[in-house]
């Protein structure tokens, strides 16, 4: 003979997975606005519902803060980006300059191996750059 709890077991188990063949209720639960404790907050509180909400205010803006690793980044990408603007021989339709802790990263398209090795000096040129990633891609006619 089996134990109760053997039997207890078995019956749950079977009850479990008889339970994951069901069919969602009739009523469409989905057609229910998407609500989080977040927005129901102000309700809670007796928020008055003429009354606009509190704005969410961001951090991120568009221009790094003054002093910041982020601004110094973009200064150096804006300082190599000029350089290689006023270089007559490089074509710079769709160069594009990144630049991290000193490592300045170039993307796009140049029309000719010498125009990517020249972009490369170039921005090592610049003051504060301290190494050049240089992912241009030669493209005929770029």
């Amino acid at each position: 003979m089996k134990s109760p709890a053997v039997i207890a077991a078995a019956v749950l188990i079977s009850v479990s997975l008889a339970a994951c063949n069901r069919q969602a209720p009739a009523d469409n639960t989905s057609a229910r606005p998407n609500t989080t404790p977040m927005a129901d907050a102000g309700k809670a509180r007796g928020a008055d519902a003429s009354k606009p909400a509190d704005t969410f205010k961001s951090a991120v803006t568009g221009k790094p803060a003054s002093g910041s690793p982020q601004a110094a980044d973009a200064e150096l990408s804006s300082k190599v980006k000029v350089a290689l603007t006023s270089a007559a021989e490089i074509k710079t339709g769709a160069l594009e300059v990144a630049s991290s802790n000193g490592v300045v990263t170039l993307y796009g398209t140049v029309d000719a191996p010498v125009e990517k090795d020249r972009a490369a000096m170039l921005a090592m040129e610049v003051d504060g750059v301290r190494s050049v990633v240089n992912n241009l891609v030669v493209v005929k006619g770029s």
